[in-house]
């Protein structure tokens, strides 16, 4: 991506975040600059969208708020516009994806979470608090608080990028990550990253912020409840005892793991990040220049 494009978006970016709102030609600016950015980085196009979905209602003379939420996407852009990445995308990645590096099982119950990656024999699991349990149950009782199958398959992702993300990536070509998930519905919006909740929010932009930093490229694909019976027994550990000596007995000489923070700590990790870019204030910019 040419230097003076990228110099262009970082402009628009900084401006449309120290704006309470945006005009509809400011807001096609924004979107054009980075329609540029997101050919480049895979993980940029759920942000597009959002920004697309916010446009497309417009009347001419309309504005569109520049809200809490859409300040936190527009660092995110930021970001991504800092990293030396944009130059050198691999040529394979434009058309069908390449054969899987990395092969990622995973599973989500009401009890806890496990993600195996398989190649390397690594197991990792996760035991939902009781806090966290409430939540669930609450939200099955119609509580809208986000805590459904969808948010928790994406938790599944997040932690075990959050665990083996430095490991496997940064090694020059971009590495496709596969996640093998037994849940038609979250392997869809996985693959688009498009969830409205405002938990998976946070979280979706944690993980498309690893994705592009650690090079690594996901993808989600549907695997029938019967095949994955070691990532059930695993994300059960909490609900029987069986279940421990059943998750043991199927994987035998593996890597153990759990991480270290629960789930509003992984969401902290992106309040951190984002904490951690000012952006500058911008010079005025008149919308003839964008």
């Amino acid at each position: 991506m040419p230097m003076e494009k990228i110099l262009k978006a970082r402009g628009i970016v900084a401006v449309a975040f120290a704006a309470s709102s945006l005009s509809r030609k400011v807001c096609r600016s924004l979107m054009g600059s980075l329609q540029h950015v997101a050919t480049c980085i895979h993980a940029g196009r759920p942000f597009l969208q959002r920004l697309r979905q916010r446009e497309s209602h417009l009347h001419r003379f309309q504005r569109v708020p520049v809200t809490p939420d859409m300040q936190q996407d527009l660092l995110w852009w930021w970001r991504v516009l800092h990293t030396p990445y944009l130059n050198g995308v691999s040529l394979e990645y434009f058309n069908a994806l390449p054969a899987p590096d990395i092969t990622v099982e995973m599973d989500a119950p009401d009890y806890g979470l496990c993600a195996l990656d398989v190649s390397s024999q690594a197991a990792l699991t996760y035991q939902f608090t009781a806090d966290e349990r409430e939540l669930i149950a609450a939200f099955k009782e119609g509580a809208p608080n986000g805590f459904d199958i969808n948010f928790r398959e994406l938790l599944s992702c997040a932690y075990a990028v959050h665990v083996w993300g430095c490991s496997v990536g940064r090694n020059g070509r971009p590495r496709h990550v596969l996640f093998r998930i037994d849940n038609a519905s979250a392997v869809a919006w996985q693959n688009k990253l498009a969830l409205q909740n405002p938990r998976a929010q946070v979280i979706i932009r944690l993980l498309s912020w690893w994705e592009t930093s650690f090079q690594l490229r996901f993808s989600a694909s549907h695997v029938a409840g019967t095949d994955s019976e070691r990532a059930d027994a695993g994300s059960r550990l909490a609900a029987n005892p069986s279940y421990a000596a059943k998750f043991s007995s199927l994987t035998p000489g593996w890597s153990q793991v759990s991480p270290t923070v629960d789930i509003q700590g992984l969401a902290d990790i992106w309040l951190c990040i984002s904490e951690r870019t000012p952006l500058p204030t911008p010079r005025s910019i008149n919308t003839g220049e964008l």
